[in-house]
């Protein structure tokens, strides 16, 4: 574990990002820069990227990532270094036909 601080709140524009809010001074006491992939744990354990911002004192995250970690407002999670594998494959799904040059795109 490398910190652990009360979770709160995100901005709304971070949304559907996976990303957890940490003061910059706390990113600097921890070693974290910018896009680090960390473990978040309350109850449970989760992954997010590490952006600045937020409130001293407080990690902000969305509700669906403070939901994944088991924890809700005001409970303190822990924080950790984590190293993720490459992804090795993806689905995508579309509603509807897919557009005719998907394929090209996605390359």
């Amino acid at each position: 574990m490398i910190g652990s601080l009360p979770l709160g709140p995100a901005p709304a524009g971070d949304t559907g990002r996976g990303l957890i809010r940490v003061p910059p001074e706390r990113m600097a006491a921890l070693g974290l820069r910018p896009g680090d992939i960390v473990a978040v744990e309350g109850a449970r354990k989760t992954h997010a990227r590490v952006m600045p911002g937020g409130v001293p004192d407080r990690l902000g995250a969305e509700s669906v990532l403070a939901a994944n970690a088991g924890a809700s407002w005001g409970q303190a999670v822990a924080l950790a270094s984590a190293a993720l594998p490459p992804l090795a494959a993806a689905r995508l799904e579309t509603e509807g036909p897919p557009p005719p040059d998907l394929a090209d795109r996605l390359r």
